[in-house]
């Protein structure tokens, strides 16, 4: 079974996105070329086999090139995410079992050369839908960036991590879905990211991922450009730091801080209002939302479709 890890190769970025829930991590960290490595090395001995390498914006790194020669070294599958602003995207070499995801948001730089086309390895475009989202223009823009190059091309849906989902619950079920599907009818194989809670789902033109709307198993964390260890990319608070006294801290206490953070935000789910659901860890934990602060019992209550299960 695969494992992933993701990690932050600096805190820059080349652009100031409003609603970015990497925001809090701006400052001036990169990671140098010796710690990735060791990083890589610590990682792939344990049995991880894909890297997300993120940031921030991970091509203004100024090693670039050589951070993801090191990641192509350690793992089976390298997967870079980009705005693709940076002419260095240019420089990745992917392999077949590689990936190269865009933010959409940046659709308007996303020409031939910078899509790779020309190299192998998945491409997909992080496609976040919001209930400011105009999904006409947006449907417009997927159809006539990427609509030759479907066969190459996933893209793939999002919610906005920063937007409570419940209370814009009927606005947000009509755009993702009328986007979803006319892309689907035109011949995209369509993703899911950042999965919603079944509650959300529940009642809607929504798919259900196979997997179910279950926080990813195969995740391992994620590692800030300051070592700083973290249960996802949706929570600020550090667990603890990867090095102690210069030295990459035993992979068991590591996997031992993800372990005791899952109980946790489960805890945090449960209490809030997913005891109440008869599908809880059958087909739904929480996702990637129900732990979120801004997001309480009765938002879930009032606005999702299952309301008279939970109350029952």
């Amino acid at each position: 079974m695969k494992k992933i890890i993701r990690v932050y190769i600096t805190e820059n970025c080349n652009s100031k996105c409003s609603n970015c829930f990497n925001a809090r991590e701006r400052g001036n960290s990169i990671i140098d070329l010796q710690h990735f490595e060791e990083i890589c090395h610590y990682f792939a001995s344990n049995g991880v086999s894909t890297i997300k390498v993120m940031g921030g914006e991970p091509t203004i790194h100024p090693d670039f090139n050589d951070i993801m020669a090191i990641a192509q070294e350690y793992f089976t599958a390298v997967f870079l995410f980009t705005n693709a602003i940076n002419n260095n995207v240019l420089g990745f070499k992917p392999r077949e079992t590689d990936a190269i995801i865009y933010n959409f948001r940046f659709s308007k730089v996303l020409t031939a050369d910078k899509l790779l086309l020309d190299k192998p390895g998945r491409r997909s475009l992080e496609i976040q839908i919001t209930s400011k989202t105009n999904e006409i223009k947006l449907i417009d823009e997927i159809l006539s960036r990427c609509g030759n190059y479907k066969e190459r091309i996933n893209p793939c849906l999002t919610l906005d991590c920063t937007e409570n989902i419940f209370t814009n619950r009927e606005k947000l079920i009509e755009k993702y879905s009328k986007v979803w599907n006319v892309c689907q009818e035109a011949g995209f194989i369509m993703g899911q990211d950042h999965i919603p809670p079944l509650c959300f789902i529940y009642g809607s033109d929504i798919k259900m991922p196979s997997s179910g709307c279950i926080c990813d198993s195969n995740c391992l964390g994620l590692i800030d450009a300051k070592f700083n260890i973290k249960f996802c990319n949706q929570y600020s608070q550090s667990l603890g730091n990867l090095y102690k006294d210069d030295t990459l801290i035993p992979f068991i206490e590591y996997l031992d801080m993800l372990s005791k953070e899952q109980e946790n935000l489960q805890n945090t789910v449960k209490e809030k209002i997913c005891d109440k659901c008869p599908f809880y860890q059958q087909y739904c934990n929480g996702g990637c939302f129900m732990a979120k602060d801004f997001i309480d019992r009765d938002n879930v209550i009032i606005n999702s479709q299952m309301s008279s299960l939970f109350l029952n």
